[in-house]
Parts: C-alpha cells; sequence; structure tokens
C-alpha cells in the first residue's frame, strides 16, 4: 500500500505538467499567436475594412479597445479583455479578466494577426499581490494560496481556446465569410 501511495505521488507531478497549455512562444519567451493569412484577389483596403468590421463585432465598444487604426498602413492594433472567473480555497468565487493585444496588418491578397500579452489581472488596478500575471508563469504571481494551480490552469485552458475561437471568426470576416445575426429586414 505504501509502495503504490509513493508511486501515486511520484507520478501526480507529471500528470499535472502533461495538462499545461501548449501556448505558441516567440522567439523572446512571450506567448504570441500569429500568422500570415493569404486571400486571393482582395487589396489591401478592403481586407483592412474586414479588419474593422471584424473588431466593430467582437468588441462591446471598438472606439474604447482601439488603440491604432491607420489607414495609411492598413494597421489596426486594439487592446481587449477576456473574463475569467475561478475559485479561491475557500469556495468563493473570484473575479478577473486576461488582456491582450490585436493586432492586424494588411498587405495586398494577404494580411498578418498577432494575439499578444496575455495577462491576468484580477482588476483595473490589480497589483502583483491579487493578479496571476502573464500565462506563461507556473505559478501566478499572487501565489498558490489566492490562485490555486488547478484553477490558474484552467485560466489558462479557457484562455487559449477563447483566442482560438477569436482567430476562427477573425480569419471567417477576413475572408469576406462572416454573417451577422439578427433581422436584415428593415
Amino acid at each position: 500500500m505504501k509502495y503504490l501511495l509513493s508511486t501515486l505521488l511520484t507520478i501526480a507531478p507529471l500528470l499535472l505538467k502533461a495538462q499545461e497549455v501548449p501556448f505558441p512562444i516567440n522567439e523572446n519567451g512571450s506567448i504570441e499567436y500569429t500568422e500570415v493569412v493569404q486571400v486571393d484577389s482582395v487589396s489591401e483596403q478592403q481586407l483592412y475594412s474586414r479588419a474593422r468590421l471584424f473588431v466593430a463585432n467582437a468588441f462591446k465598444s471598438a472606439t474604447d479597445v482601439t488603440q491604432l487604426e491607420d489607414a495609411a498602413t492598413f494597421t489596426l492594433v486594439t487592446k481587449g479583455n477576456l473574463p475569467r472567473f475561478y475559485s479561491n480555497p475557500f469556495n468563493k468565487t473570484q473575479g478577473g479578466y486576461v488582456s491582450f493585444k490585436f493586432t492586424v496588418q494588411c498587405r495586398p491578397g494577404r494580411y498578418k494577426y498577432s494575439v499578444t500579452d496575455l495577462i491576468h489581472k484580477q482588476s483595473a488596478v490589480s497589483t502583483i499581490h491579487d493578479s496571476g500575471g502573464v500565462l506563461t508563469n507556473e505559478v501566478p504571481d499572487c501565489g498558490r494560496l489566492n490562485l490555486p494551480l488547478k484553477s490558474w490552469k484552467r485560466i489558462k485552458v479557457q484562455t487559449d481556446h477563447d483566442i482560438h475561437l477569436f482567430i476562427d471568426e477573425l480569419k471567417q470576416t477576413m475572408a469576406g465569410k462572416a454573417d451577422f445575426s439578427g433581422n436584415d429586414n428593415w
């Protein structure tokens, strides 16, 4: 029985490590979702307009999140937040969000997107003592007591999933395939 228990305790960290999210890491060691996507027979102006349409539909207030909108270089930069909730050890639900930077650069027949700067914050005035910090951290900045590792990993998995959905919607909009929900009979 002791042998079985010690074996399980030895294997447990390896199993937890296997559940780690394989974030795309750039040469600087930061998380970066990026890709150059080909869109045949579409001008950079059309792609730029589609990118603006995507931002207008993807965020509650496009004007609040837009940091740069340069029609001369066909570049759009926004900063957004993904709400995140978790339970602390006292079974109290905590709020927070993961902030990110989203950039689209358009050229004739292609565009490049990047999603970077993923940081967990408890609130807009968060400090290192109450936030998880950058998602590449194995242990959250605020420590395991404030944000248990299980919750920290769940935040990472949810964020990765939501970023992939975000990118899929971007690709559909940029390809001209995005349908608008709602009533068009006006």
